[in-house]
């Protein structure tokens, strides 16, 4: 029995050491890459930064954390911030954000609710070097500038991995479940006229470089080709299909071909009225020019033709219909 005893001890004072020493190093770690960030023009400030979690986890809890970019037009502000893991699986995060929080775009204050958000983040090995995915999903999220509702949807999955068979390409899901357009009314206007949306997105992102995501790890860093295999808006009234491939020169200049096919395309054109969008009287107008440029014939309902970019120009057919401004990253 004592010797049992004896082991046990000797066990849970490794296992205790190792949680230290752990513990230690999450939030070294983490104080460096802050750090690391401040060096390169970011401020960044917060009130208290502890880890906890004794025995099995890594619970990393930092508060009152207000983050803004060198160029000051990208910021964060959040009352908490965790970043959890299990102690024998540290390169496996879960990152939880607080119901309210705010997001800063260049002049613009976004706010932030939802029941729930959360995020899984995990690396190849333990030093932290390459990320393997990442996977954020939330439930009854809301995005807000001032009282205008830019997004509101029961549930918002974004997932990120690495290609299989390229280190420089990703590949990008995205699906928005029972959401609105933005309604150009007020937080507490009357949504229920308007049809609720369904998105889901795949695509592949093809970069110049293989990139960790770490705060040097930007710089030469860009797009080079876009390849959408999926991209679907749909609700009970219509749905807008796309598929297609953009390349990027090193201007950021984009081409290639998209192409799109819509059922019902009346039903999204009132749509497009409801949340004004679009003028009632360009309706006709639109429907009769697209029919004709797609050269329908015996179904006015559904459409289908490609729109082309050459050199950031865009055309169905020969007819130019606007352009799309260069893609950069930085």
């Amino acid at each position: 029995m004592r010797k049992l005893i004896w082991i046990i001890s000797v066990i849970f004072a490794l296992w205790s050491g190792y949680w230290v020493i752990g513990a230690y190093k999450t939030e070294k770690t983490l104080l460096e890459t802050l750090e690391k960030y401040k060096t390169l023009g970011w401020a960044i400030d917060f009130s208290k930064l502890k880890v906890r979690g004794f025995p099995n986890r890594f619970d990393t809890t930092i508060e009152n954390l207000n983050i803004i970019s060198p160029e000051d037009n990208i910021g964060w502000s959040t009352p908490y911030f965790q970043i959890l893991s299990l102690s024998y699986k540290p390169n496996h995060l879960i990152a939880i954000w607080p119901k309210e929080h705010e997001l800063k775009i260049a002049n613009n204050i976004l706010s932030i609710r939802n029941k729930k958000m959360q995020s899984s983040l995990i690396f190849k090995d333990l030093l932290f070097s390459e990320i393997d995915r990442i996977v954020l999903t939330t439930e009854d999220f809301q995005l807000l500038s001032l009282a205008k509702v830019i997004l509101n949807t029961n549930a918002l999955n974004i997932a990120l991995r690495q290609d299989q068979l390229f280190d420089d390409a990703y590949e990008i899901g995205v699906s928005v479940k029972n959401f609105f357009l933005p309604s150009f009314t007020n937080v507490h206007s009357d949504t229920l006229n308007i049809t609720p949306l369904t998105l889901g997105l795949s695509v592949k992102i093809h970069l110049s470089k293989k990139t960790n995501f770490s705060a040097n790890s930007y710089q030469g860093l860009r797009l080079t080709e876009i390849n959408i295999n999926q991209a679907d808006l749909s609700s009970n009234l219509f749905a807008v299909m796309l598929k297609g491939n953009i390349d990027i020169n090193q201007t950021g200049t984009p081409s290639g071909r998209i192409d799109i096919q819509i059922e019902n395309l009346r039903e999204l054109m009132l749509q497009a009225i409801n949340i004004n969008l679009l003028a009632s009287y360009d309706l006709d107008e639109i429907i009769k020019g697209l029919n004709f440029i797609s050269k329908l014939s015996g179904d006015p309902k559904s459409l289908e033709f490609s729109i082309k970019i050459q050199e950031g120009k865009m055309f169905i057919g020969p007819i130019p219909v606007g352009q799309i401004p260069n893609i950069i990253l930085q």
